[in-house]
C-alpha cells in the first residue's frame, strides 16, 4: 500500500438502500492509509453505485492532523452521509460530523446533570483553549485557572477538566469553565475538612 494516497474502507454495516439519504451514518473497516503528504481522503467500499469519500477535512475535528495519528488497519470507521453525490457521482461522508452528532447528545446530557467534561487541549486560539470533548470546546483564558493565565501554550496536550457553562447547538458552541471545577473542587475539599 505505499504510495497510496487514501485511507481504504470496506464492509459497511448499513444496506444499500437507505445509504444515498443524507444523515444516514455508515460503518466500515479500515484497510489502509497513504502517506500524510499526498493523503486527502478517505474511501469507503459501501456498495453504492460508487464508493463513498470522506475529505481530509471531514476526517476529525482537530486541524492540521496526521491521519496516521486517526486512524491504524483495522479500525471500524464510522460516518454520516453528507451528499448523495458530488460532481463525481461519489457519495460524500463525514467521520467528524458522525462524531458530532454522537458528541451532542453526550454533552447535553453532562450539562443536564451538572457534570464535567474531560478532554486533551488540542489548541490555543485568540482568547483561549479548544478543547476535545468529542466536538471543539472552548474554554476561555479567564476560566482555565483561578487567576488569569498569560501564557496558554503550556497546556496544549494536557487533558483538563471542567464544567459546561454555554451550550447551543444552532451556533456550534460549547463554552466550558475549568476555574468552575476548581472552584467547585475547593468547596468540597473544605467542606470534608470541616467535617
Amino acid at each position: 500500500m505505499s504510495g497510496c494516497p487514501f485511507v481504504f474502507v470496506e464492509d459497511v454495516a448499513v444496506g444499500v438502500e437507505g445509504v444515498d439519504e443524507v444523515g444516514v451514518e455508515a460503518v466500515g473497516e479500515l484497510l489502509g492509509v497513504g502517506p500524510a503528504d499526498s493523503f486527502d481522503e478517505v474511501l469507503l467500499d459501501i456498495g453504492y453505485k460508487s464508493e463513498g469519500v470522506i475529505p481530509a477535512r471531514e476526517l476529525s475535528i482537530r486541524n492540521d492532523v496526521d491521519p496516521h495519528e486517526l486512524v491504524s488497519i483495522g479500525d471500524e470507521i464510522e460516518a454520516l452521509v453528507l451528499t448523495k453525490e458530488d460532481k463525481e457521482g461519489r457519495l460524500l461522508l463525514s467521520k467528524k460530523r458522525a462524531q458530532y452528532e454522537r458528541a451532542w447528545g453526550t454533552i447535553e446530557k453532562i450539562k443536564e446533570a451538572d457534570g464535567m467534561v474531560e478532554g486533551p487541549v488540542i489548541e490555543v486560539v485568540k482568547g483561549g483553549l479548544i478543547v476535545d470533548i468529542g466536538l471543539r470546546g472552548f474554554l476561555p483564558a479567564s476560566l482555565v485557572e483561578l487567576r488569569r493565565v498569560r501564557d496558554l501554550q503550556p497546556y496544549v496536550g494536557q487533558t483538563l477538566e471542567a464544567k459546561i457553562i454555554e451550550l447551543d447547538k444552532n451556533r456550534n458552541n460549547v463554552v466550558l469553565s475549568r476555574r468552575a471545577w476548581l472552584e467547585q473542587t475547593q468547596s468540597e475539599v473544605r467542606s470534608e475538612f470541616l467535617n
